[in-house]
């Protein structure tokens, strides 16, 4: 059930909201009077919705399990790749379909690639930052390949920052680093997702990119055989 009060998700029938503390006596009438309301109207209440999207960032620990700290270790390697992969078919896209609007590409530019841009550098730096957390807490992480792994994350950071602040001078090395994150990237994926191992295992270059083709021929395989 939910809090009357916080928005709070809690278990049924608790009489107090374990995270505000507010008393919950009209619970079974509330959420009476919402079934009813809701089987008429389906407008999803944007503030609840809200209230739970906030509660859920502010306990993100909870979700930080080692399963989930590993994928994050990965996925923040692959940040760079996907902010140019977002950025570009997100601008072709919209300038194809709205650039006969005047001065729409200035809006397209300077505001919609600014919030694109800040808010996948926020994920990436987020994303470093669990990494982080997650070794500090468990020294079997704190081996070499660890390390690598984590140092990626922050490389793909950087990229991140390059493209942000529009730093032309260093376009050529944003380039770059992109293509080692994009490799490094593949490697640790294989690693982590592929053979279910720690990002902390030593990376055997051969055998890892092998298992990925492998994978991904498994992958068309298989849709083949279904269709």
């Amino acid at each position: 059930m939910i809090c009357c009060k916080c928005g709070a998700t809690i278990p049924d029938g608790t009489k107090f909201c374990s995270v505000c503390g507010a008393a919950q006596e009209n619970v079974s009438n509330a959420n009476a009077q919402g079934t009813t309301a809701s089987s008429g109207n389906s407008t999803i209440d944007a503030e609840k919705v809200m209230r739970e999207a906030s509660n859920k960032l502010a306990n993100w620990r909870e979700y930080a399990t080692p399963e989930n700290c590993e994928k994050i270790a990965v996925a923040s390697i692959f940040v760079p790749i996907i902010l140019v992969i977002l950025y570009s078919v997100i601008f072709e896209l919209l300038y194809s379909l709205l650039s006969w609007i005047p001065g729409f590409y200035f809006v397209l530019y300077k505001i919609i690639g600014t919030i694109l841009k800040i808010a996948v550098t926020a994920v990436s730096a987020f994303s470093v930052y669990v990494t982080f957390d997650y070794m500090s807490k468990n020294p079997s992480k704190k081996t070499k390949w660890g390390y690598i792994t984590w140092a990626m994350g922050i490389v793909g950071l950087f990229v991140c920052i390059i493209y942000l602040f529009m730093l032309y001078k260093l376009y050529a090395l944003r380039s770059a680093l992109s293509f080692v994150c994009f490799v490094m990237g593949l490697d640790a994926f294989s690693r982590v997702i592929l053979q279910k191992k720690g990002f902390e295992e030593d990376a055997d270059v051969a055998k890892d990119f092998t298992y990925l083709f492998d994978g991904i021929k498994g992958f068309f395989n298989k849709s083949t055989s279904k269709q």
